[in-house]
C-alpha cells in the first residue's frame, strides 16, 4: 500500500470495517461490534463529527496526522506505522447511570478487538464499496482514555479516546 491519500483512505476503510465486522465473543456469545450495540443503534464515522449533530452512541476514526508515517527498514521490506484515533461519543440511554455504563462497556469491547488484532486491507471504490484484499495492518499498540466534559452537548458527556498505532508491512 502506497502512502497517498488513497493508501489512507482503503486503511481507515479498512479498519473501520474491522471494527463493525469482527466477531466478540462476550460470555459465551458472539455477535459484531454492531449487533451487541444495536439499542441505542452504535454508529461508526470516519472523521471527528458536528457534536451538536450527532447520533449517540457513535464512534469516529481517523488518522491522526501528528507523527504519521514512521518508516522503518526490515531487509527488503517497509514496516510503516499510521496513528489512528477513535473518539467515542456515549449517550442514548435514558439515565446518567445507564450512558457511563454503555461507556465502560464500549471501551471494553472495542480494547478486545484490538488486542493481537490483524485484519485484512482491502481495496475500496470512492462510493465506498469492498473490492478485493490487498494486504494486511496490524494493530502495533494502543492507549485508551476517558475524556472530561469539555462543553455543553449531550454528546460532550461520556466521551472516551483510543490512540491505535497501525503497521502495515510493505515490499519494496
Amino acid at each position: 500500500m502506497k502512502q497517498s491519500n488513497r493508501g489512507l483512505y482503503i486503511l481507515t476503510q479498512s479498519f473501520g470495517y474491522y471494527l463493525m465486522n469482527e466477531p466478540l465473543l462476550i460470555g459465551s456469545i458472539t455477535k459484531t461490534l454492531l449487533a451487541w450495540y444495536a439499542s441505542p443503534k452504535l454508529y461508526i464515522i470516519s472523521e471527528y463529527p458536528d457534536l451538536e449533530n450527532i447520533k449517540l452512541p457513535t464512534m469516529a476514526i481517523g488518522l491522526d496526522r501528528k507523527g504519521f508515517n514512521e518508516k522503518f527498514l526490515i531487509g527488503r521490506n517497509v514496516l510503516r506505522e499510521y496513528p489512528y484515533n477513535i473518539w467515542g461519543f456515549c449517550g442514548g440511554g435514558t439515565t446518567d447511570v445507564q450512558n457511563k455504563i454503555q461507556r465502560e462497556k464500549l471501551i471494553s469491547d472495542v480494547s478486545a478487538l484490538l488486542d493481537d488484532a490483524e485484519f485484512v486491507i482491502y481495496d475500496w471504490s470512492d462510493a465506498g464499496v469492498k473490492g478485493s484484499a490487498v494486504g494486511s495492518a496490524k494493530v502495533k499498540n494502543y492507549t485508551f482514555s476517558k475524556l472530561p466534559q469539555t462543553g455543553t452537548s449531550e454528546a460532550d458527556k461520556y466521551r472516551f479516546l483510543f490512540s491505535v498505532t497501525l503497521g502495515t508491512l510493505e515490499e519494496l
